[in-house]
């Protein structure tokens, strides 16, 4: 069984972005049915990576895709990667020549993650300061906030969404328990769209976003007062 913390994590993160090979990731599967430190970290993982996995589209990788992460790894660490074996991870005694050299993942995921960001987000928008996923009841994924900082905001619907009759939706965020809840913008439909709030200070983590059905035209009060679609924290990117 692994008992190393940081093997741990990093083994997670490798499964979940699925960055190993089939044998391994069946391997991180049979030790998290008797590792619950493993498949704890395989959950937090999972939550960590939600917004990427999706807001993100199903792209075709562009060509030279392959090359241009073989050229960010370096020589040292792409002979290392190449020179791996694939072991089960119940009969290793040492790690891995890749994942045991310090700071060596950090910089690998930063650098796929970042080519796999850059391949959908729109040119002309910078990355978002923060990222929340809003939820239901039931815990079902209905929407992705993406909060560029400057009063702009951007939506995505990632469910099935039917608005009542004689209703619209509406976008909201806590800056702060002072300020109570402020007006993101109401929106347009299930469509995605872009939102130009009122300025607000800068978005910070675990900040609320949600959607809720108001009348026509917005809430006549300048509060939510209809039933929440789905409500989630912000993530600070980056962080």
């Amino acid at each position: 069984m692994i008992n190393d913390k940081d093997e741990i994590a990093r083994l997670a993160d490798e499964y979940v972005l699925g960055l190993l090979e089939p044998m391994e990731a069946e391997a991180v599967e049979v030790e998290m049915e008797t590792n619950p430190d493993l498949a704890k970290a395989v959950g937090e993982s999972q939550d960590w990576f939600l917004p990427l996995d999706l807001s993100a589209t199903s792209e075709t990788l562009r060509e030279g895709f392959a090359g241009e992460v073989k050229q960010a790894l370096g020589p040292e660490q792409e002979a290392a990667s190449a020179t791996s074996k694939v072991v089960p991870m119940t009969a290793r005694k040492k790690k891995s020549p890749w994942l045991s050299k310090q700071g060596l993942w950090p910089a690998i995921a930063a650098t796929i993650i970042g080519i796999i960001i850059g391949s959908y987000l729109p040119l002309n928008r910078p990355e978002p300061v923060i990222v929340a996923v809003l939820v239901d009841a039931n815990g079902v994924a209905q929407a992705i906030v993406e909060d560029y900082g400057n009063s702009e905001a951007q939506i995505r619907f990632v469910s099935d969404v039917e608005v009542p009759t004689g209703k619209t939706m509406q976008l909201w965020t806590l800056p702060s328990t002072e300020t109570g809840p402020v007006s993101l913008g109401v929106l347009p439909g299930v469509q995605p769209a872009v939102v130009d709030g009122p300025s607000l200070p800068a978005p910070k983590q675990q900040q609320l976003y949600e959607v809720t059905f108001e009348p026509l035209g917005g809430s006549p009060t300048g509060k939510p007062t209809g039933p929440i679609l789905g409500k989630g924290l912000g993530v600070l990117q980056g962080s």
